[in-house]
């Protein structure tokens, strides 16, 4: 079943609403975020996260507001410091 995320942005990152699809079994980056002196964690880059049906707009999971402890940290590149990668990752 393929679902749709919403990413609730911060205030300093525009306050706005991304979404995008995923599918089951996918690892998917939903976000690249960057702070200067520090590795921002998910709780400064959204205030929630919502998983919804797309076809129905049924609510599957929310994190409101995003909590930094149910988040694992995993480094996907050899990018620089100061950025974080966010990743989600859904199955079944």
């Amino acid at each position: 079943m393929q679902l749709e995320i919403s990413m609730h942005l911060t205030k300093e990152l525009g306050g706005s609403v991304k979404t995008k699809l995923i599918g089951p079994e996918t690892k998917l980056l939903i976000y690249e975020d960057a702070i200067i002196g520090q590795n921002p964690k998910p709780e400064d880059t959204f205030t929630a996260i919502e998983l919804m049906v797309p076809d129905t707009k049924e609510l599957v999971y929310s994190q409101e507001p995003v909590q930094n402890s149910l988040w694992d940290e995993e480094r996907l590149s050899d990018k620089d410091y100061y950025t974080a990668e966010l990743v989600l990752i859904f199955s079944e």
